[in-house]
């Protein structure tokens, strides 16, 4: 058991809590960056004018359990309102290194929320695989936290680790429409949110890995699950398969990009072909109307385009690249893309 002990220099004359930052506790839906800014702004405030800030210092300390007699300090930092103020901004910032998702931004997750997200470790079937084992401490939150230049290339491995077990299955319930209805979603944000995080620590940038290739590869096998679940829909009487095209070759592209996408083009061809008859066939049919076999369609030929531009003969992806590979298979599509699905939508209808 670890024990969160957080105190000023000087105590101030209206009691706060120095460890409210730190955690999620009370209003669940109260965001870091709410509590954060909450907290920094009562610190900030004098006890007395023309005194010193409430905190000038602080003391925080991390306390281990070693048995009934005995407690051993494992982390401890000193800190101020101005470090807690840059720190904490700069882990909402990383944290929101994101594309736009089908299913919503994620929350920034909390500092002593972190080791419980880099402990999950899951099953290819979305089940968590065990409770039991913990490697990263949960004071590791607050390293992460308090030292923007702490290495994470452990803590990145990690998450990616899980990314490639769980990507599969959460590509498919996307397809499906059905990770609004898990109780995954929100353990899935999480996991995105701390990838955008360590992605950031690296100064990758979304701007930047939405331009290369695993974002890139990640969306073509997006677009390769919706088209194979769009054509089980209309011709197999929405008899669709456990797996889809996309998400039965999304660990193998991770460990094998080139050979993946031969099968992957030999694979999707029967569908893509499908869908260039189907798009002329003005169905309105709700889930089978025939302008999103025109949309997907389109896409699919604009990310092969760019495919090409950014490829490059890598023999297998790297954990960064694995992040980005996960990423991209479960963001949205770009936004022009979105506008351009509503213009054809209403072409269609008029």
């Amino acid at each position: 058991n670890e024990i969160l002990l957080a105190y000023p220099s000087s105590l101030p004359d209206v009691p706060i809590s120095y460890t409210a930052m730190f955690k999620q506790s009370g209003d669940k839906t109260t965001a870091f960056s709410v509590k954060a800014g909450q907290f920094i702004k009562s610190i900030q405030q004098t006890k007395k004018a023309g005194t010193d800030s409430n905190a000038q210092q602080i003391r925080i300390f991390v306390l281990r359990k070693i048995d009934k007699a005995r407690t051993k300090v494992v982390y401890t930092r000193q800190t101020d309102a101005c470090e807690l103020e840059k720190c904490s901004e700069a882990w909402t910032y990383g944290c929101a290194n994101l594309p736009t998702f089908p299913f919503g931004s994620p929350r920034t997750p909390y500092p002593l929320e972190t080791a419980d997200i880099l402990n999950r470790f899951w099953k290819q079937s979305g089940e968590i695989a065990t409770d039991k084992f913990k490697p990263f401490p949960k004071y590791h939150g607050l390293e992460l936290l308090m030292e923007p230049n702490l290495s994470v290339a452990s803590d990145l491995h990690r998450v990616a680790e899980s990314a490639m077990n769980i990507g599969s299955h959460l590509g498919n319930l996307c397809a499906k429409g059905e990770l609004f209805h898990t109780p995954t979603l929100e353990k899935t944000k999480d996991m995105l949110a701390i990838l955008g995080l360590f992605l950031n620590r690296k100064q990758i940038g979304k701007d930047q890995y939405m331009e290369n290739l695993p974002y890139i590869y990640g969306q073509l096998l997006k677009v390769a699950d919706e088209l194979h679940a769009l054509y089980c829909r209309v011709v197999r009487n929405d008899d669709i398969p456990p797996q889809l095209v996309g998400s039965s070759l999304f660990q193998s592209a991770a460990e094998a990009p080139s050979r993946t996408m031969q099968v992957l083009s030999q694979r999707l061809m029967p569908y893509y072909s499908w869908a260039k008859s189907y798009r002329l066939k003005n169905i309105k049919e709700p889930q089978k109307e025939s302008w999103r076999a025109g949309w997907l369609y389109g896409l699919c030929e604009r990310i092969m385009v760019k495919l090409q531009e950014n490829w490059t003969a890598q023999t297998r992806f790297n954990d960064e690249e694995k992040a980005q590979l996960f990423i991209g298979y479960l963001a949205a599509f770009p936004k022009g893309e979105q506008i351009e699905q509503d213009v054809e939508e209403e072409a269609v209808h008029e």
